[in-house]
């Protein structure tokens, strides 16, 4: 049963083809909108994330999560996203939930993969942090990416608290954003 739920950490509903860059020219082109400052000139153009399912997701706010804890979860959301650009296995792999790492066990294999089963995870332009929900006793945050050929992407991170008090991704679900043709 522990198997079949990491398993569910690697859906994707759609793939593409990916033409392979360095691991410089990887991290050079990602974006991040939050770290990156008005006078570089970068556009982020991404549409809306689609709506939450209002019975099964309520807001971060009408739960009490703090301003701190939110800034956490995307800092873990924002820092994995980062290392799997740059493809630092091992940074990534700090980022994971135990049950998740558990299931991966060891870093060289998690971001294998990846690279597998999630190219516009591993190979995105820009990202754009979204809505942060909570579902049960995790947080979601929603991130749009623009992964190869322009296409947008929405990732689902269910994030877990810890039991310090930090925030480690659990899962992630990739989905083409609504309107998105391969």
């Amino acid at each position: 049963m522990k198997a079949l739920a990491a398993l569910a950490t690697i859906t994707i509903v759609a793939a593409t083809g990916v033409v392979l860059a360095t691991a410089a020219e990887r991290t050079a082109r990602l974006t991040d909108p939050a770290v990156t400052s008005p006078g570089n000139n970068v556009t982020v153009a991404l549409r809306q994330p689609r709506a939450p399912d209002p019975v099964s997701v309520r807001s971060f706010n009408s739960l009490g999560l703090s301003r701190v804890e939110r800034d956490h979860i995307r800092a873990a959301v924002r820092g994995q996203i980062h290392a799997l650009a740059s493809r630092n296995a091992d940074q990534a792999f700090s980022y994971l939930a135990p049950v998740t790492k558990d299931f991966f066990s060891d870093s060289g294999n998690f971001l294998q993969t990846l690279n597998r089963q999630m190219i516009p995870m591993m190979h995105a332009k820009r990202f754009l942090m979204a809505e942060l929900e909570r579902e049960a006793l995790d947080a979601v945050q929603t991130v749009v990416l623009t992964g190869p050929k322009n296409h947008e992407w929405l990732a689902r991170f269910k994030v877990e608290r810890q039991p310090d008090g930090s925030w480690r991704v659990k899962s992630c679900h990739m989905e083409l954003a609504k309107g998105q043709r391969i």
